[in-house]
C-alpha cells in the first residue's frame, strides 16, 4: 500500500496553526490561537496546538478555582457570561469536559450524543465527511481516490459491495501506529469490505496468525467429519 500513499499524499497540506497572517508572519503553531486555527478548518490539531489549548484551559479553571469555585463542581455547571446557569447537559458543556481534561458527565454525554445525531439526520452527507476527515484525514476525494486505485473494491477480496450495515467500505490503518479508533492519515493501509476488515479484527492483525489459518484451511481442505478425530 506504499504507493498509494506515495499517489496520495496527505501530508503535504500546510496545517492551518503554520500559514502565516498579517499578525502572526510565523504562523501560530503550538499556541492557543493555532489551535482554534485548525478548528475552523475543520483540521484534526497538531501536538503542540494541542498541547497549549490544554495548557491555557487548565491555567483559566485554576484561576476559576482559586476565585472559590469549590473542588468536585462539575467544570460545566460553573457559570459563564454567555451562560450564566452552567453548560452541563448541552454540547457545550461536553466540550468544556474534554477541553479542560475531564471525564464528561452523563448529562452532557446524552446532550452530545442526541446533537451528533440531530447533525447526522440533518445533512448525513456532510456528517460523514467531517467525521472522515477528523478520525482519518480523508477528504472524500481522498477516499474516492483510495478506492479507484483499488479496482473499485475491497483491498483483499476485491469485492465490490462493502457488505455489513454502511454504504462506504471500511477504512483500514495501521494500529501498531495508532492503537486507538483515530488515525494520524500516514498508516492508511485500505479500504476493506465489512468481512475482510471484521477478519483482521479477528487475527489482531497478526500474519503469522493468518498464515497459520491459511496452512490449517489448506490441509483441511476436503477433509470429512469421520477423519476428523
Amino acid at each position: 500500500m506504499a504507493d498509494l500513499r506515495e499517489r496520495i499524499d496527505m501530508t503535504q497540506v500546510t496545517p492551518a496553526c503554520a500559514r502565516p497572517t498579517s499578525g502572526h508572519p510565523d504562523g501560530r503553531t503550538g499556541t492557543p490561537a493555532g489551535y482554534r486555527a485548525h478548528r475552523r478548518q475543520n483540521e484534526e490539531p497538531c501536538v503542540a496546538c494541542r498541547e497549549a489549548e490544554t495548557r491555557r484551559a487548565r491555567a483559566r479553571v485554576n484561576a476559576v478555582r482559586s476565585a472559590g469555585v469549590p473542588d468536585g463542581v462539575l467544570i460545566c455547571a460553573q457559570p459563564t457570561r454567555q451562560n450564566p446557569n452552567g453548560r452541563t447537559g448541552t454540547p457545550a458543556g461536553y466540550v468544556t469536559h474534554m477541553k479542560h481534561g475531564d471525564e464528561p458527565c452523563q448529562r452532557c454525554r446524552d446532550g452530545h450524543a442526541a446533537a451528533q445525531h440531530a447533525r447526522y439526520l440533518g445533512d448525513r452527507k456532510r456528517f460523514n465527511d467531517e467525521h472522515r476527515l477528523w478520525r482519518y484525514g480523508l477528504t472524500l476525494a481522498q477516499y474516492e481516490e483510495l478506492l479507484a486505485a483499488q479496482g473499485g473494491g475491497c483491498a483483499i477480496c476485491a469485492s465490490t459491495e462493502p457488505g455489513g450495515r454502511g454504504v462506504k467500505f471500511h477504512i483500514d490503518h495501521d494500529h501498531e501506529c495508532c492503537p486507538g479508533i483515530k488515525s494520524c492519515g500516514k498508516c492508511i493501509r485500505g479500504l476493506l469490505c465489512h468481512g475482510c476488515n471484521t477478519a483482521l479484527g479477528g487475527f489482531r492483525d497478526d500474519p503469522k496468525r493468518l498464515l497459520a489459518a491459511v496452512a490449517y484451511l489448506t490441509a483441511r481442505k476436503g477433509a470429512k467429519k469421520d477423519a476428523v478425530h
